[in-house]
């Protein structure tokens, strides 16, 4: 879900003029710095209302998407992961891959996340979509 946050109107016009530099959105400018920042380590690589955590003792993966968890096998979290980058850069070479109990689809530039057995749902901006994407694999590897 959108939020706004009041910025100084210079800042808002520097956002503009480095995204139209960048040719991304300004969302996406954002997530840019936040990705630099998660990787000097001054922010730890979690996404508010996507908790993605590994559970050895079980050999699975538990997605939180706000108050609504679904389990999913290490493979279903890869696949998952495959499957939302498939979705955010479509070719032959990176195909759709479902995953039970979990739709994924687009929703205009956006990506919607549909867990079927509770109901719960989460549109993620694409740049929210690869962060998460991400946090599966490297929970699908642990």
């Amino acid at each position: 879900m959108a939020s706004i946050i009041k910025l100084p109107s210079e800042r808002v016009e520097q956002l503009r003029i480095l995204s139209k530099n960048l040719d991304m959105t300004i969302a996406d400018c954002i997530g840019m710095f936040i990705n630099e920042q998660i990787a000097k380590g001054n922010l730890a690589c979690d996404l508010p209302g996507l908790e993605v955590r590994p559970e050895p003792k079980t050999n699975t993966v538990t997605l939180n998407l706000d108050e609504e968890h679904t389990i999913l096998t290490k493979e279903a979290a890869d696949r998952l992961s495959k499957s939302i980058r498939a979705l955010l850069t479509p070719s032959k070479d990176n195909p759709f891959v479902p995953v039970p109990d979990l739709d994924l689809t687009r929703r205009g530039t956006s990506l919607k996340l549909f867990d079927k057995k509770s109901g719960a749902e989460k549109t993620l901006a694409p740049s929210i979509a690869a962060e998460l994407a991400e946090n599966l694999a490297r929970a699908s590897k642990v």
